[in-house]
């Protein structure tokens, strides 16, 4: 199911966000919004969930319009990491992950939603994690909870905001690989972030914004030019064997 974005404006009161963004990703892709903040970056991510709905434009799943769909059915094909903020649950692991379900549950947790989500938090390495609190967990093993939760919606659509800010470089990499992981699975994952070599690096395709504008989109070595990155980060880099050095 192919995601198809075409002239998104949106305005918050009198400020324009985003004017005009078009994208179209085809299942098996892994998309890198870039660029500096208040580009307008997180306000997209929003958009394309129906978090925010864009006063123009519009966004289609295959031939539906997701933003004539209600939340429940957007649930279904979209799964959604947001930035970390301060702690919205104060319950066990577990419980949280499992609420990654809720769109197939339609009346108790079965042994089958158990399975799934005991297999994530193996496959995510924090199975030891699943009886403790959330609240008590350190910024990157938070991180990688609310990941694991989107992997429990088992959506064709992921979502990321900014999911390897508050994590160590070993983290970080495994992350970009499970993000590739799953567009080899044939899942569209559009993940925001500002490390521009780990971009370069996992993404087959990016979009570069600035102050709500698109100023590029395509392959990685299109985009992410020395002519680009100085005209939207105001930097000199040289690119070395597709390694992003600042001069």
């Amino acid at each position: 199911m192919s995601l198809i974005i075409e002239n998104i404006d949106f305005k918050y009161k009198t400020k324009q966000i985003l004017n005009k963004v078009c994208l179209e990703v085809e299942p098996g892709n892994v998309v890198s919004i870039i660029g500096p903040n208040g580009s307008g970056k997180t306000t997209f991510i929003k958009c394309i969930n129906k978090i925010l709905r864009p006063q123009n434009g519009t966004i289609k799943l295959g031939k539906k319009s997701l933003l004539n769909m209600k939340q429940e059915e957007i649930a279904k094909n979209i799964a959604y990491v947001p930035q970390m903020t301060n702690d919205f649950f104060s319950g066990k692991v577990m419980d949280l992950i499992i609420m990654g379900r809720k769109p197939y549950i339609k009346w108790n947790i079965t042994e089958s939603d158990i399975d799934i989500v005991i297999s994530i938090l193996e496959k995510m390495g924090i199975i030891e994690l699943a009886d403790k609190n959330y609240s008590e967990l350190s910024g990157g093993q938070k991180q990688k909870v609310l990941i694991a939760r989107a992997l429990a919606q088992d959506t064709e659509i992921y979502l990321l905001d900014e999911p390897i800010s508050f994590l160590d470089i070993k983290n970080q990499i495994e992350v970009m690989k499970m993000a590739k992981n799953l567009a080899n699975q044939g899942k569209i994952v559009i993940i925001v972030v500002h490390d521009l070599n780990m971009a370069m690096r996992y993404s087959d395709k990016i979009l570069l914004l600035e102050k709500g504008t698109v100023i590029s989109t395509g392959k990685p070595k299109e985009v992410l030019t020395e002519k680009n990155i100085k005209k939207v980060y105001d930097i000199d880099v040289d690119i070395l064997n597709d390694h992003i050095i600042t001069t």
